[in-house]
């Protein structure tokens, strides 16, 4: 074993420490030392990597696999972390200069820890209910942006300040009846249109059963 402070190969395994994992002497310099651990959750082993990535993205529990690979659930939640920052690093890089011709906006529920009614005073405020918004493109099913908070006015403004920047023209949108949503889209007059209209398609299409409205 090499030294990693005088690089001569007299080191030797001297026990372990209180995480079992080995220390090493060296004979010539008197140094302890264990070796550095490697980048990144699982280190090199893309393999292993590759496949943990995949049950995440089918869906599978994060502590399911861990009972399925022998992988403590600390280690899935880092690669989980991993994995999200450089997803977004590369949609940021090339979701950007789109053209769409018509987006539909929504939003997905989901909560952190604990529904919103039951929620204490004292909660954080990302606990509770929060919702996933999201621009998709209706003809590509494309996903042109994202965004995580409540449903409210910030969530809505938000994602349409993101989506402003990455498209190009002025596409037609629709949203729910959402009050946050019809004035971020006011305030983002580049990339909206009329939100009462939009309210009355949906409308009419409910009363005829059918996608043209009723004139």
């Amino acid at each position: 074993m090499t030294c990693l402070k005088c690089q001569h190969g007299t080191a030797v395994k001297a026990g372990t420490t209180n995480a079992n994992t080995p220390r090493f002497r060296c004979n010539d310099s008197g140094a302890r030392f264990t070796l550095p651990k490697p980048d990144g959750p699982l280190g090199s082993d893309t393999t292993a990597l590759n496949d943990l990535e995949r049950v995440l993205v089918e869906g599978v529990s994060v502590r399911a696999i861990a009972r399925l690979t022998g992988v403590h659930k600390t280690t899935i939640l880092s690669l989980l972390l991993t994995a999200g920052a450089k997803c977004a690093t590369l949609f940021d890089e090339r979701v950007m200069g789109l053209t769409p011709r018509c987006l539909h906006a929504d939003e997905i529920w989901t909560f952190v820890q604990k529904k919103q009614k039951r929620l204490k005073p004292s909660d954080p405020a990302e606990r509770g209910d929060q919702y996933v918004w999201i621009a998709m493109d209706s003809e590509s099913k494309a996903i042109l942006t994202f965004y995580v908070g409540k449903r409210d006015a910030v969530g809505a403004d938000s994602l349409m300040a993101d989506l402003r920047r990455r498209i190009v023209n002025r596409p037609q949108i629709a949203t729910d009846g959402l009050e946050g949503s019809s004035n971020a889209r006011s305030d983002r007059r580049s990339v909206t249109r009329s939100a009462s209209r939009t309210t009355r398609l949906r409308t009419q299409t409910a009363r005829t059963g059918s996608d043209r409205p009723r004139k």
